[in-house]
C-alpha cells in the first residue's frame, strides 16, 4: 500500500466489490430483507475502504469503521463458506466463487489497513 499504483488498484477493487455487493443486495432476483441489510453493511464497509486506502490509512476512525464493517462480516462469511465446502453442501456457482473472493478480499483489506495504520503510529 506504499505506492500510489497499489493504492489505486486496491481502491478500484474495493469500489467494484462495493457496487457488486449493493447490486446483489438490492437488485437481485429475490429480495430478502436480512440479506439486504447485511450486504448493505458490507457494501458500505467496502466503500469506506476506498476512502481509507486513498487517504493512506491516516484516519483512525475510518480505519476502525472499515475493519468493523468489512473485516468482521467478511471473516464470518468466509468461515461459513469454508464450512459449507468442508460439509459438502456447497454448489460451485460463479456467484458463490465471487462471494468467496469478495470475503477473502475483505479480510485482506481489513488486515492491510490495520497493519499500515500500526506502522504509521510506530513511526
Amino acid at each position: 500500500m506504499e505506492s500510489s499504483k497499489n493504492k489505486f488498484i486496491l481502491a478500484v477493487i474495493s469500489a467494484l466489490l462495493s457496487i457488486y455487493i449493493f447490486w446483489l443486495a438490492w437488485g437481485g432476483d429475490e429480495f430478502n430483507l436480512g440479506r439486504a441489510v447485511f450486504s448493505s453493511v458490507l457494501g458500505v464497509g467496502f466503500a469506506l475502504s476506498v476512502l481509507a486506502v486513498l487517504l493512506g490509512a491516516k484516519s483512525q476512525l475510518l480505519n476502525k469503521a472499515t475493519m468493523l464493517l468489512v473485516g468482521v462480516p467478511s471473516l464470518i462469511l468466509l468461515a461459513l463458506f469454508v464450512w459449507f465446502l468442508v460439509d459438502g453442501t456447497w454448489d460451485f456457482t460463479l456467484s458463490k466463487v465471487a462471494g468467496v473472493f469478495a470475503y477473502a478480499y475483505g479480510v485482506y483489506i481489513a488486515g492491510a489497513l490495520a497493519s499500515y495504520s500500526e506502522q504509521q503510529e510506530a513511526s
